[in-house]
This record gives C-alpha cells, sequence and structure tokens, in this order.
C-alpha cells in the first residue's frame, strides 16, 4: 500500500504503479558488462576481463621499447617462456662490415683539400686531430672534453678547409681561367703586373 501511495502522489494521473522497477539491474548489467541472457562461460570470462565503464576490456598501450634485463630474459629462456632465437651468420659479417671512422684509417698522405673541401661544421669522425674544447669546474684535474659529441666544437666557425695546399690548388685554378691574350698589365704609375707568373716588378 505504501508504493500505491507513493505513485499516486507524485503520478495521481496514472491509474496503475510498476511494483518491480529494472533500473538497478540495467545499472548492474552495465556496470559489470554482463548480459543476462549470455551462457556462463561467457559470463565468467567477462567477469575475469579487465573492464572498463563501457564494458569495453582494457588494452596495453607501450610508449617506449619492451626491454627486459638479462637476469628476466634468462628466467624466460631457463622455465621455457620465450623460445631462443640464432641470429643467421649474414648478421655477424654485416656487423664485420661496419666501417671505424674515417678519422682511424685516414693516412698521413691524405689529400685533406679532398676530404674538407668548403667551409662546414665540424666533423669528429673526419678530422684526424686530438682537439680538446670546453670549459669544466677543475680544468687542473680533468681536461677539456674530447672531440666526439663536443658541441663547442660544432658552434665555432673552422677554417680547416684554408689549408696551403687548398689555397695553392685554387690559385691554380684561378690562373687556367685568366685569358691567355691578357696576360700582363701596366699601371699608370710604372709598375708592371705579371698576372700569371704572379710577380711584381
Amino acid at each position: 500500500m505504501l508504493t500505491l501511495r507513493i505513485c499516486a502522489r507524485f503520478r495521481p494521473h496514472a491509474s496503475t504503479c510498476r511494483l518491480q522497477s529494472t533500473l538497478a539491474e540495467k545499472m548492474k548489467r552495465a556496470v559489470s558488462g554482463i548480459n543476462p541472457e549470455d551462457s556462463e562461460e561467457d559470463q565468467k570470462r567477462i567477469l575475469n576481463e579487465q573492464r572498463d565503464s563501457k564494458g569495453e576490456p582494457f588494452r596495453p598501450i607501450f610508449l617506449g621499447p619492451k626491454r627486459k634485463l638479462r637476469v628476466q630474459l634468462n628466467i624466460e629462456r631457463q622455465t621455457g617462456q620465450t623460445k631462443v632465437q640464432s641470429l643467421p651468420r649474414g648478421d655477424i659479417f654485416q656487423r664485420m662490415l661496419v666501417r671505424r671512422p674515417r678519422k682511424e684509417e685516414m693516412s698521413t698522405e691524405q689529400d685533406w683539400p679532398s676530404v674538407w673541401p668548403v667551409a662546414r661544421s665540424f666533423r669528429s669522425s673526419v678530422v684526424p686531430l686530438p682537439v680538446r674544447m670546453g670549459a669544466r669546474r677543475h680544468p687542473e684535474r680533468r681536461p677539456p672534453f674530447k672531440t666526439e659529441g663536443n658541441l663547442e666544437l660544432v658552434k665555432i666557425p673552422n677554417f680547416l678547409h684554408l689549408t696551403p695546399a687548398a689555397i695553392e690548388r685554387h690559385c691554380n685554378a684561378i690562373k687556367k681561367s685568366i685569358a691567355l691574350g691578357v696576360s700582363q698589365f701596366v699601371d699608370p704609375g710604372g709598375i708592371r703586373l705579371d698576372l700569371v707568373g704572379s710577380s711584381v716588378e
């Protein structure tokens, strides 16, 4: 009678009132994600899975590489959880063919203008010089930084392309470009300039 009185009070125009509501059952079904029409095995499987509020299963996301320690890998190999993958022999030969830095293979009689022909940023793998750059807190204890990965050497401008051999090569190229007929010029002051021979009288 209490239910009928409450229904008549809030819904006076309704002649009948629902004594049993399925709202609670629907909420339980939405939270648990279980459909009573499914079989018992499906219901158990859904209960064992981790699901969100919408009833969808959680999917693992990997933002970084899946790295494991050597101890974990050894345990998985011993327990048989993972299979040992043997690398092919071609991979070993490819590792052996990886070239060392050019400065280690460079000879003392190397043609430097062909290695460093123009002005460019410093490259530690090419320059065979024990250059150190950078400031440390205690310079008497620790020397400056090496060339490998040294940003200070990359920042500053270098003049490694202006070697005597490169300058001589440029001068010879300029001489060849001068016309053969115009080999001597006379200055109004009486000084004769020989452009081909690079001599001044």
